[in-house]
């Protein structure tokens, strides 16, 4: 009898639990409540995540000045400077021209191309 009494307990509880469910005062007080919808602006701060694009564009009017190294591998040791002497560079010039619409031209020390 006992463990009838469990399991009807049990499956009482899953079959009337969600019909059943009591309403929070806070459920009240936001039912006629909206959330303004706002615009993200400055996901992140930069045109670039370490080595990578971000979703970042240049302001309009604003010119972006950037400097991306890539040091070599430091087993070849005093030699080579520790990765120093197998450095890449990148410089590259971004203008915004709208808030959302940019140029730019850069050059690589990586098989000297340019951008």
């Amino acid at each position: 009898m006992n463990r009838l009494a469990c399991t009807l307990l049990i499956f009482s509880g899953l079959l009337l639990g969600p019909i059943v469910s009591a309403q929070g005062l806070l459920d009240a007080l936001n039912e006629g409540l909206e959330e303004p919808t706002l615009p993200v602006t400055a996901t992140f701060k930069d045109t670039r995540i370490v080595n990578v694009q971000s979703n970042e564009t240049p302001a309009e009017g604003v010119l972006h000045f950037v400097i991306a190294h890539r040091f070599g591998t430091l087993s070849a040791g005093a030699y080579d400077l520790w990765g120093l002497d197998n450095a890449q560079m990148r410089m590259a010039f971004d203008y915004g021209i709208t808030d959302g619409v940019s140029v730019g031209v850069a050059r690589s020390t990586y098989q000297k191309t340019y951008e």
